[in-house]
């Protein structure tokens, strides 16, 4: 995107008002990396006044979205008070839907691939290895998984 060559400097001249510029156009359009890059900038005063308000409303766009890195800043404004009320209880529930996003959800999703395809106990080890690591929808398939083992 012309935006971030001319943020980042690849190839052309740096030029933060025309990155702005077009981010802002992007965003409008509901591009999400447009959004996450306005709340970039805004948040650390990058060719513009940093202002915490602009960028908790870009991040908060680009989190609706489902962008990962949005949930990330989000949780980091949370957990350090910048720009927001610092709490520590909407950081953790922020960085963990960071953690749920990550790349587990193929795993997940290869689980879920052998539990259709009757596959239970290859299911079960896919999950139970999710569970392991904390994922909640992963424990809630393994207790489903052997509660329908126990009543067959």
């Amino acid at each position: 995107m012309i935006s971030t060559i001319v943020m980042f400097c690849v190839c052309v001249l740096q030029n933060y008002e025309l990155a702005l510029k077009y981010f802002q156009k992007a965003a409008e359009q509901g591009w999400v990396d447009g959004q996450l890059q306005l709340g970039t900038m805004y948040y650390n005063g990058i060719g513009v006044k940093r202002d915490y308000k602009q960028a908790l409303k870009f991040f908060n766009l680009a989190s609706q979205a489902g962008h990962i890195l949005a949930f990330y800043n989000l949780a980091q404004m949370h957990a350090t008070g910048t720009g927001v009320m610092r709490s520590c209880h909407t950081a953790v529930e922020l960085f963990k839907n960071v953690c749920e996003r990550g790349r587990w959800s193929e795993r997940l999703m290869a689980a879920y691939r052998s539990f259709k395809d009757g596959d239970m106990d290859g299911s079960l080890v896919q999950y139970l290895l999710l569970a392991e690591q904390g994922y909640e929808v992963a424990q809630s398939n393994v207790a489903f998984i052997l509660d329908q083992s126990k009543n067959t």
